[in-house]
């Protein structure tokens, strides 16, 4: 079996634990750059719409 991140262990507690700490970790680090990429956006629509703008 192919997979991207294994877990070892005897016990399957063990396992279920180790697997939903590593679910919760990618979700924060998920939740992280979303709103990294949510600020992107909004610099980038704010700075388009200073190019509309009329010069003063």
């Amino acid at each position: 079996i192919a997979v991207r991140r294994a877990v070892r262990g005897d016990k399957l507690e063990t396992l279920a634990a180790s697997v939903e700490a590593a679910f919760r970790e990618i979700d924060e680090e998920e939740r992280h750059a979303r709103t990294a990429l949510s600020r992107l956006e909004t610099g980038i629509v704010r700075r388009f719409g200073e190019l509309h703008k009329p010069a003063r």
